[in-house]
């Protein structure tokens, strides 16, 4: 989670999207966590659960296939529940994902600040890549003002 964070930060100031105060921030969030962010059930997640990497069953109303892996790493499984506001998706589905979680196991009692740190570094990834493939500034301003709506719940 945090391998090459100070490195993404650096792109994001040298393409003027971070401010250096920000980046401090976001350092010391992530130091003063690292105990929970190692501190985890670690499974395979796939970190990129949009719409156009589900295909569904309509027989089955169901799940049928998860495509597009190259976003997966091992880690906590609070982090595919975490990079939900991150989606391109046709319906909110972040409390749905909550659900079916708890219907399988208990959420971890600090689920919701685990949640906040991962949506913070998948907001972080995700506005360097729609930088370097030039995405419309709208685009970037808006995940640029969930990434702020983050780290304020963080601060």
């Amino acid at each position: 989670l945090t391998t090459n964070l100070e490195l993404h930060l650096d792109f994001l100031i040298d393409v003027w999207t971070v401010s250096e105060d920000q980046k401090k921030i976001i350092i010391q969030i992530f130091d003063e966590y690292k105990d929970l962010i190692n501190d985890c059930e670690c499974c395979l997640v796939h970190h990129d659960l949009a719409d156009h990497n589900l295909m569904y069953d309509p027989e089955r109303k169901g799940l049928a296939w998860i495509f597009d892996w190259e976003a997966m790493v091992l880690g906590d499984p609070m982090l595919d529940l975490a990079s939900c506001p991150t989606w391109a998706t046709h319906y909110p589905r972040k409390q749905l994902l909550l659900n079916g979680y708890a219907s399988v196991k208990d959420l971890p009692y600090d689920y919701e600040l685990r949640i906040d740190l991962y949506e913070l570094r998948t907001w972080i990834w995700k506005i360097m890549f729609v930088i370097r493939m030039k995405f419309s500034d709208e685009v970037r301003d808006s995940m640029i003002e969930k990434l702020n709506q983050v780290l304020g719940r963080l601060k």
